[in-house]
């Protein structure tokens, strides 16, 4: 076990490392760049490099932007240590981060530092647990990456280039920045000029809107709560006020002409698909208890397969979504535990990793960011060490070993938040090939609906069965009903591929696993002219709406305009009739629902539009119809293209500001042979 101490940190750059180090995990790689390799290891030659989140490799950074690690050509299944070399020759953190490289012998793209833009200083002394402020700008200069064995032996460098640029990033009344507030804290939009920068002082406006989950392309029209920022000798700042429960993006239009200028205007955290910023609700003290365990995507999960082909869904992952922290935060790292599973939780309990690594410590430790506790996936468990059993994962915050009530993340409960059945479920290798025939579908079938009818066999009638469909960052978990050693049961399908995880759960508690893919086309198909795509991952009841041009949008449910569940639904094989009518006799020019998901594990809800019933403006609505969710989001497909993902955030029905939420207008051309165009939104209000 590697113990840690409290030290004494030298420079800016060190408190840099210690405090805004975050743990976000993209899913691309990057491509290779030997030049700086200085030593080879048994899995081969490291190759790989600095990148930004989309994988493209860098040789330089902005002070505003994080910085991503991918490595290629390690030990399969091997702990190694990183750290950082700053300009002053310092290596940082003591110790290292402790990381996993999964059975290819990767280091899956991480997120080294967070956010150079803003770095603490003020303190010399740190002690595990602390935060100092304020916060000042990063060193810029060159930094070195340096990988590690368990032995101390390098096996990999690599340099990288920090400047400093202009930027905007958020803050409290000090300029301290931070991503995360309460909802009666003051936001604020803090505007410097770089080094290397050309900000002109005087006034600009700034947008904070909700946010889109995705890059606004050039020229995009800007929306959302206006701000004024007067920067004088190079420096501004400005409160943007309150705001409800959600993730929220900033944008300052340096030209005034009220579109997003790429090439000029400032985005807070640029070059990363996050927030600048989260509010959240104050944690109380008492245990936090959600899910952690979860594929290389963040999809939280609760049956592994080892016998499934793809890594993504194979191996075990620790994620804790930016909606929630422990407001007690590591100076340097927080660990990850696989664990015996608990249905009970106490305080001081003790952590007692079962991964098995046999080098070094078996929990895992990574880079916390200053202010949220995890915000992607790091490898915790890799498939060659998977044992069958029932476990729980563990986020300990304070890295004590012990699981602290209200520091914690535990993950003890099943995706109907019942703590009987485990965090999550090892299958057993000895079964999957005998307990679980599938008669409807074949592994690799293409399919051309948004959903399916999945029929099989089971050897044995299970005391419960499910199905998790994963496609990327998306997953869905269906129960399995009333299953004897017969089974039918509706899938809805992502577009795209699509992995499903059958599983069943015998009297003892063994779990035994059948994994297979299909990849739907639906999206892509030539008469689906436009589709809108709700997800959430809740057992609770969040309904898609898409109003005609002109019409009004219902929430509840119902209408004449407006299609949802109460008027739209067709079934999951679009074979059934609607009530509603939008232009010539018959159903083809009306749009189309495909369910209504209700407490279904994580939803998924489709509306599509085979024939133009007029051109104009189309808007996009969910409304919270029951319950409340931390992370809704709706994906929009024009013709054959995925045109935005829109995240709607956290909302709750009822709610005077998230019950519903206003995801965005498609606008539509020329009838059946024309074109859309998509704006998004993401505004949350109660009723529009």
């Amino acid at each position: 076990m590697q113990n840690f101490r409290s030290f004494i940190l030298k420079n800016i750059f060190i408190l840099m490392l210690m405090l805004v180090m975050g743990s976000c995990i993209g899913t691309s790689s990057s491509s290779s760049d030997d030049s700086d390799d200085s030593n080879t290891d048994a899995g081969g030659t490291p190759s790989g490099g600095i990148t930004d989140e989309d994988g493209t490799e860098l040789t330089s950074v902005e002070t505003s932007d994080p910085v991503y690690l991918s490595l290629t050509g390690l030990t399969p299944n091997t702990q190694y240590n990183i750290e950082v070399e700053g300009p002053d020759g310092d290596l940082s953190p003591e110790g290292g981060f402790i990381a996993t490289t999964d059975e290819d012998g990767a280091v899956p793209t991480s997120t080294l530092i967070q956010d150079l833009s803003t770095t603490a200083a003020g303190a010399n002394l740190i002690l595990w647990g602390t935060k100092p402020t304020p916060r000042l700008k990063a060193v810029t200069g060159t930094y070195t990456i340096r990988i590690t064995d368990a032995d101390g032996v390098e096996v990999h460098t690599d340099t990288f280039t920090v400047v400093d640029d202009d930027k905007i990033f958020c803050s409290d009344s000090s300029a301290v920045g931070r991503a995360s507030f309460t909802s009666s804290e003051s936001v604020y939009a803090r505007i410097e000029k770089g080094d290397d920068g050309e900000l002109t002082d005087g006034t600009y406006t700034c947008y904070t809107f909700s946010d889109l989950g995705t890059a606004m392309a050039d020229g995009d029209t800007l929306s959302g709560t206006t701000t004024s920022v007067t920067v004088s000798s190079g420096v501004g700042l400005a409160s943007m006020g309150t705001f409800a429960s959600g993730q929220y993006d900033v944008i300052c239009d340096l030209n005034a002409n009220g579109l997003y200028d790429e090439a000029s205007d400032l985005v807070a955290r640029p070059g990363r698909f996050r927030p600048c910023f989260t509010i959240q609700s104050v944690n109380s003290g008492n245990d936090i208890i959600g899910q952690v365990c979860a594929d290389r995507h963040g999809n939280y999960r609760d049956v592994f397969d080892p016998d499934a082909t793809d890594s993504d869904i194979r191996d075990v992952w620790a994620w804790i979504s930016p909606s929630e922290r422990s407001l007690v935060q590591h100076a340097t790292g927080v660990r990850k535990y696989v664990v015996t599973h608990q249905s009970t939780w106490s305080d001081g309990d003790a952590l007692t990793d079962v991964t098995g690594a046999s080098s070094s410590a078996a929990f895992e430790l990574d880079a916390v960011q200053a202010f949220c506790t995890n915000e992607s996936p790091w490898l915790i468990w890799p498939r060659e060490r998977l044992t069958a059993g029932c476990y729980d994962c563990v986020i300990d915050v304070n890295a004590n070993g012990i699981y602290d009530t209200g520091t914690d993340f535990v993950d003890n409960i099943d995706n109907n938040a019942d703590n009987t059945t485990c965090g999550m479920r090892v299958a057993s290798t000895a079964c999957s090939d005998t307990a679980i025939t599938v008669t409807s579908h074949t592994d690799a079938q293409t399919v051309t609906t948004t959903a399916i009818t999945l029929t099989g066999t089971f050897a044995e009638t299970p005391a419960r069965a499910t199905v998790t469909i994963a496609s990327a960052a998306q997953s869905n978990t269906v129960a399995i009903s009333g299953a004897t050693t017969d089974f039918s049961v509706a899938i809805p399908l992502f577009s795209g591929e699509n992995l499903l995880t059958i599983t069943t759960v015998d009297a003892s508690g063994v779990a035994c696993s059948k994994t297979i893919t299909l990849t739907s086309t639906s999206a892509t198909a030539a008469n689906d002219l436009f589709r809108a795509q709700l997800i959430w991952d809740g057992s609770t009841d969040m309904d898609l709406h898409l109003v005609k041009p002109s019409g009004d949008y219902a929430n509840g449910g119902y209408g004449t305009s407006d299609c949802n569940y109460g008027n739209c639904k067709v079934g999951l094989d679009g074979s059934s009739t609607n009530s509603i009518d939008w232009g010539d006799s018959g159903e083809a020019d009306d749009p189309k629902l495909d369910v209504d998901c209700v407490s279904c594990g994580n939803g998924i809800e489709n509306i599509w539009v085979n024939e133009i019933p007029e051109d104009g403006d189309y808007d996009v609505y969910v409304d919270a119809y029951s319950g409340s969710e931390t992370a809704v989001s709706v994906k929009i497909f024009i013709r054959s293209s995925t045109v935005a993902t829109v995240s709607c955030g956290a909302m709750e029905a009822g709610s005077s500001t998230t019950d519903s939420c206003f995801v965005g207008t498609i606008s539509w051309t020329g009838g059946d042979n024309g074109n859309g165009t998509f704006t998004a939104v993401g505004t949350k209000a109660s009723d529009y």
